[in-house]
């Protein structure tokens, strides 16, 4: 279940930084083709990290890994580039600064899942401090896009 609720939850913060943006700034023209990718991305860096955590074969489970991060990285990548964009439009009414911390923010929480999902894959944590890890890394994240929405109307 927690792989369905990412993918609902990341797409919806991707979809989320983009209407905001399109609604504080004219948006730039590459902008809603890297959301459709970045959307795109997120069934594949989820259904691919699922396979990787479920298959036994040392060479199928790296290979679905490296597919996962790799569309992890592109969907981070096309979010902090969106959120350089609010920046941009921040210098000119004073948010930047919430910009740059929410992108400094994103980079850290993002990571802290796949910290969290490399040490459970090598059990090197057990069940429950998951759970924990998980859910502090949830917590963080879902208050991102809190932040945003106050970062645009300040």
């Amino acid at each position: 279940m927690r792989y369905v609720h990412w993918f609902l939850s990341v797409s919806s913060l991707g979809q989320s930084v983009y209407m905001l943006l399109n609604t504080y700034m004219r948006a730039p023209e590459w902008l809603p083709e890297a959301v459709v990718r970045y959307s795109l991305a997120v069934p594949v860096c989820f259904g691919t990290g699922f396979l990787a955590s479920y298959t036994t074969a040392l060479v199928p489970a790296l290979a679905w890994l490296a597919t996962s991060f790799s569309a992890f990285w592109y969907m981070l990548r096309v979010m902090l580039r969106m959120l350089r964009v609010g920046e941009a439009k921040g210098a000119k009414t004073g948010n930047a600064p919430q910009f740059v911390a929410i992108r400094i923010a994103i980079v850290f929480v993002w990571h802290g899942f796949t910290i969290v999902w490399l040490l459970a894959a090598a059990d090197w944590v057990t069940p429950l401090m998951e759970h924990a890890l998980y859910i502090s890394c949830d917590l963080c994240a879902k208050y991102l896009i809190l932040f945003v929405c106050i970062a645009s109307i300040c």
